[in-house]
């Protein structure tokens, strides 16, 4: 599912989310920012739960007023999963067959893939967070949707279980057939493939791209733990591979250690702490960086109404 934005504004409070512009073709798409800049309300919005006070939402081409989540075809999950306490496993999964137009094909597929066979007869509340974390997924995915919104809702769980089921949403939405719009903090679970990431600050939308090395904007490279971000001189950069060496005379102190493919820097410059990616071996005491060479970064300064 294709979804378009154009001129969405939602106000509450001091708080305005204003989007001027987004399109997302179906696929897996990232949103990250700092708490606050309006990821949950962007969602919100998109799946029904809360209303814009201006603007068009299209799903595929059709706008999506007045019409109820699972007439829009959009699941969502939030961060702390919704499950109904008090219900059986099996009754949370068969809520959507119920009352969402959901598929007791993908019931019985769901059950025997996510593992949840042997806890359909426990409470909600009397499983683990790994488990909770893969019936809400489950659950969302027997509704049928072709848009998952997913907002965080394996980041305060279970490690183990929330790389299990990242690791299989690619297959999952080819077999399916729907698009995944999945708000994140953590950096890692970019390294499970995307279309997109779309980073916000302060309600607005800073930059959507494919590859983080077409990041132009200072306030999206913030937000990454491995953005390659450096500040020198009061400007900011993005240092490229390109950019780096070592040397024994002199340059900037840093620790590293390797990381699956790649090596991780902890470099101090002008007495603030950067990590750097790169794939370049350190052989040298010192990290010697080459702005002639980086990525010069664009500074946005985003004021809002009211903050």
């Amino acid at each position: 599912m294709q979804l378009s934005i154009r001129g969405l504004r939602y106000r509450r409070g001091n708080f305005t989310l204003s989007i001027d512009e987004l399109d997302l073709p179906s696929g897996k798409h990232f949103i990250m920012g700092q708490n606050g800049s309006g990821k949950t309300t962007l969602l919100k919005n998109v799946c029904g739960i809360l209303r814009p006070d201006s603007g068009r939402i299209l799903l595929d081409g059709v706008p999506s007023e007045g019409r109820k989540s699972w007439e829009r075809h959009v699941a969502y999950i939030p961060q702390d999963l919704l499950l109904f306490p008090g219900m059986s496993v099996e009754k949370n999964l068969l809520f959507p067959i119920r009352h969402a137009g959901g598929s007791m094909d993908i019931f019985h597929d769901m059950v025997e893939s996510m593992g949840l066979k042997d806890i359909l007869q426990r409470r909600a509340d009397q499983i683990s967070g790994g488990q909770a974390q893969r019936v809400a997924v489950a659950r969302a995915i027997i509704s049928a949707p072709s848009l998952l919104l997913m907002d965080e809702p394996l980041s305060m769980q279970d490690q183990s279980a929330r790389i299990w089921i990242l690791s299989r949403l690619d297959d999952l939405m080819k077999k399916y057939s729907f698009s995944i719009i999945y708000v994140t903090h953590d950096q890692s679970d970019l390294d499970f493939g995307y279309d997109s990431v779309t980073f916000m600050n302060a309600g607005r939308i800073t930059e959507s791209v494919s590859s983080l090395d077409q990041l132009h904007q200072e306030t999206s490279a913030s937000m990454l733990h491995y953005g390659n971000m450096v500040r020198i001189n009061g400007s900011h950069y993005l240092a490229g591979d390109e950019s780096i060496s070592f040397s024994d005379s002199g340059g900037y102190g840093y620790r590293w250690w390797k990381s699956l493919d790649y090596n991780v820097l902890l470099a101090s410059i002008d007495g603030e702490e950067y990590f750097i990616k790169t794939s370049r071996m350190p052989d040298g005491k010192y990290l010697v960086l080459n702005p002639e060479l980086m990525k010069p970064l664009e500074h946005e300064s985003i004021l809002q109404e009211g903050q």
